[in-house]
């Protein structure tokens, strides 16, 4: 589906993925393809901010929350299931890259985080 996407707009391809994504997370065979599958969705959430000076969307900030509370508890429930060190300086670095901006935006929005 993808293959065809080089003519689309890069949001559109952008909004393709995380919709593919979101749907492999619910059809992802076990515990351990799923946290992959939540890793690279995080990524690609981190990836449709348009600007690093710029913080992300609360709405995109809450579901990255989310996807990597549910990847903690992946893990905790599974102590079988390793994540390398590279996967973990990965997803640290992509984290880092909009903490500055976000801890601002959620000290002015602290609700932000709630259901």
């Amino acid at each position: 589906m993808l293959a065809h996407c080089h003519a689309l707009p890069p949001i559109f391809v952008l909004r393709l993925q995380l919709e593919m994504l979101q749907y492999l997370v619910t059809v992802a065979k076990g515990p351990a393809q799923r946290f992959e599958v939540l890793g690279q969705l995080v990524s690609s959430l981190f990836d449709s901010n348009p600007s690093l000076n710029s913080h992300l969307k609360t709405s995109v900030w809450k579901k990255c929350v989310i996807n990597l509370l549910e990847m903690m508890k992946i893990l905790q429930e599974n102590p079988h299931i390793k994540v390398s060190t590279w996967q973990s300086l990965s997803a640290a670095a992509a984290a880092a890259a909009h903490t500055h901006a976000c801890i601002h935006a959620l000290t002015h929005k602290c609700t932000c985080l709630q259901a």
